[in-house]
């Protein structure tokens, strides 16, 4: 199996375990702290497929390689993948949506839930908070993005 292959299979199976975390763990336990582990998922998920796309478009030496760092994958789907295959800009703005919720956790002071939701607050008092509803949008526009991603790699 090729390299892309198994990175959409990850993003498919990572994107699956997401959804039944927000579909069925969270209405039985009611925790907003599964919120930041669905956001994760979310993130590696959208990761894997954005990998998927480029090591395909680098297979068929459409693109020179395929970089390690966010900002410059984010740049050749925005510059390259985007015009090639037709696709919504509307997948920059939820990869970047995403990633910054993740990164701002990396270097958040403390997080705690308010009723349903999850905030992050910073050292510097600013805060971001995820609900549910803008969690189960993320959701099915990553499955939108997967299934899209997935259409590319197998040429429809």
């Amino acid at each position: 199996m090729e390299k892309h292959e198994v990175l959409m299979q990850k993003a498919k199976m990572i994107l699956k375990e997401a959804d039944h975390m927000i579909s069925v763990t969270y209405p039985l336990l009611k925790d907003p702290n599964l919120i930041a582990v669905v956001i994760d998922k979310l993130n590696t998920s959208l990761d894997n497929a954005v990998d998927a796309i480029l090591n395909y478009e680098y297979i068929y030496k459409r693109i020179k390689d395929v970089p390690d760092d966010f900002k410059q994958k984010l740049a050749i789907l925005k510059e390259q993948v985007l015009k090639t295959y037709h696709l919504d800009r509307s997948i920059i703005v939820l990869l970047n949506e995403v990633k910054e919720i993740v990164e701002f956790r990396k270097v958040s002071a403390a997080e705690f839930r308010r009723k349903e939701q999850f905030v992050v607050c910073s050292s510097g008092y600013s805060t971001k908070t995820v609900n549910i509803k803008k969690i189960k949008e993320y959701i099915q526009d990553t499955k939108k993005f997967v299934a899209k991603a997935e259409g590319i790699l197998n040429g429809v």
